[in-house]
């Protein structure tokens, strides 16, 4: 998550500045947040806009971790390379789910025994080139199948990575724990 916002103090108080990202319009009084896939799908044109706030003062652009991104971060993409998983690990149980991009975290761990197959649909809903899910399982005798056909079923004790892939998810990498 990137937000954006107006430095108060760069602006006269009868002047405003107005951009608009992914359906909202950044002002004075209107801060934007965009999530990962809204950043990366940002047209060059809007990011050198933004590249111009930012680099003239009149904007200034925070990471979710409160870190203050530059110009030239904004202008390249490499703030989007910085911020294009959510990290920290989501837990499953003895169920079937559905990864989005942007919405469930990059790491996904099914903790517990599987009693039948269960499936990972990836959805290719707001997912980027370069997106990325780890996937890893514990036990039971059943497979974790991941993606459509699966691109791998995943016995007990193994992990799979997918990459988004232009329009599609690819198997990446796959081992055993």
């Amino acid at each position: 998550m990137i937000t954006f916002s107006v430095v108060q103090g760069s602006l006269g108080s009868g002047n405003d500045i107005a951009i608009e990202l992914a359906g909202d319009i950044l002002t004075k009084t209107n801060d934007v947040s965009l999530t990962d896939g809204q950043y990366l799908a940002l047209k060059e044109t809007d990011r050198i806009a933004l590249y111009n706030a930012v680099n003239a003062g009149y904007v200034a652009a925070v990471n979710e971790l409160g870190a203050s991104l530059t110009a030239s971060n904004i202008l390249d993409g490499s703030l989007g390379v910085v911020n294009l998983v959510l990290n920290g690990v989501e837990v499953f149980n003895n169920e079937a789910a559905t990864l989005v991009f942007g919405t469930t975290k990059q790491n996904c761990y099914w903790e517990n025994d599987l009693t039948a197959d269960r499936a990972v649909a990836l959805s290719t809903t707001g997912a980027v080139d370069g997106a990325k899910f780890k996937i890893t399982r514990k036990g039971g005798a059943f497979n974790l199948n991941v993606g459509t056909g699966p691109l791998k079923a995943l016995p007990a004790n193994s992990w799979c990575e997918v990459t988004f892939v232009g329009s599609a998810w690819v198997l990446t990498k796959y081992g055993t724990l």
